[in-house]
């Protein structure tokens, strides 16, 4: 038993707390037993056997069940960090994880704004594949970058900045802006010096950190219209 249920102040509790309850069970016992409420003296004799073995067991009981209930405690604290710290790892993981998508994201549009290729062995895993392909151009990264100086020599001052990403398990949905000026021939149309700025809706497949798949689709019928190629000028029909 600790040293401290041996001092008077703690052994108060366990002395009222025994007194009243053998009291109160002794008392209701004899009228169950009897039908009748006890003589005060009956009651008494009862009570002092009853708190006897009452205030030994509490005494006892008591330390036990102290000691009980900060184990569960314990337990309960121990269990609530596990799950707070399982969280918060998960949380980190995913925040790196988004955070190296985003930077590919980042690489793979900054590539056709700077015309730097190279960009792409970052963004791009090596069988890198589009859905619709471009006309002539086959999978992987190599060929990308290909296309991307192809594009940037038709379009040198072409920019793209995204507006929106939208993260979900393994796949990443980006609305982005494309802007230059057509200053070259494109799409068969001669150069005009007229700007556009049109809009870009994709779909991104990652595996780990690098975009391995793309949906892409491009507004080009609005490109064409904002250099004035588009609708297509006809002759008199008329005659």
């Amino acid at each position: 038993m600790p040293r401290s249920f041996l001092r008077p102040k703690a052994l108060l509790p366990p002395i009222l707390l025994s007194l009243m309850m053998s009291g109160l069970v002794t008392f209701v016992a004899i009228v169950r037993v009897s039908g009748a409420l006890p003589g005060f003296g009956v009651w008494l004799t009862n009570w002092m056997s009853a708190w006897i073995v009452a205030f030994p067991v509490l005494l006892i009981a008591q330390p036990i069940v102290t000691q009980a209930i900060r184990l569960m405690d314990a337990v309960s604290h121990s269990i609530r960090f596990h799950k707070e710290s399982t969280t918060m790892t998960t949380m980190t993981t995913n925040d790196a994880t988004q955070a190296a998508r985003m930077d590919a994201l980042n690489l793979f549009y900054d590539a056709f704004s700077s015309g730097d290729g190279a960009e792409l062995d970052h963004a791009l895993t090596a069988d890198w594949d589009e859905e619709p392909r471009n006309p002539g151009q086959d999978a992987g990264r190599e060929p990308m970058k290909q296309f991307v100086a192809g594009v940037r020599q038709a379009l040198p001052d072409m920019t793209i900045e995204i507006k929106d990403v939208v993260f979900g398990e393994d796949k990443v949905a980006v609305r982005a802006e494309m802007r230059g000026t057509h200053t070259k021939d494109f799409f068969g149309v001669a150069a005009t010096g007229k700007s556009y700025a049109i809009r870009l809706h994709e779909f991104h497949s990652f595996e780990g950190s690098q975009i391995a798949f793309t949906w892409h689709m491009e507004d080009w019928f609005g490109f064409l219209n904002q250099i004035g190629a588009w609708p297509v000028a006809t002759g008199d029909t008329t005659k």
